[in-house]
């Protein structure tokens, strides 16, 4: 048994896990990206500045 061959299972099953998770994830990060989008197109600097105490 070479390298190759121990090794391939972990890393078959790493990428199904790290595929799993990004599939997971995914809808989440697009709604975040997509509240703040708008945040950031209706609300002004200023307002926001205020609201966050800066």
């Amino acid at each position: 048994m070479n390298l190759v061959d121990a090794i391939w299972p972990t890393l078959v099953h790493w990428l199904a896990n790290t595929w799993g998770l990004f599939l997971e994830a995914a809808p989440w990060v697009m709604l975040g990206l997509i509240c703040a989008g708008l945040i950031k197109a209706w609300i002004s600097q200023e307002r926001m500045a205020r609201w966050l105490g800066g």
